[in-house]
């Protein structure tokens, strides 16, 4: 590949970054809780979900599955066996 095909494509991958990081953001929206005739004041929130990513709502009973995505065997094997025996611990 030439230099200046070189030059060209990481000029437009920065320009096309710098665009991403400059977009503007879209406006949060709230939902209003839905309240029947028969409802003078919606149901107390047990929880309030102020988190910024969102919470997950389980039911009692239902199970929780925990995973985790790093090695176990091999020459690096200490370092998921640790994670995994933390998250054991955890619980």
């Amino acid at each position: 590949m030439s230099k200046r095909l070189f030059a060209l494509l990481s000029l437009l991958v920065v320009f096309s970054m710098l665009l991403a990081a400059c977009a503007q953001q879209p406006a949060a929206t709230t939902v209003a809780p839905v309240t029947t005739p028969e409802m003078t004041e919606p149901p107390p929130a047990m929880f309030e979900c102020t988190d910024p990513i969102g919470c997950v709502d389980i039911a009692p009973g239902d199970p929780i599955h925990i995973a985790w995505a790093l090695v176990v065997a091999g020459p690096n094997s200490s370092l998921g066996v640790d994670s995994r025996n933390g998250a054991e611990v955890a619980i």
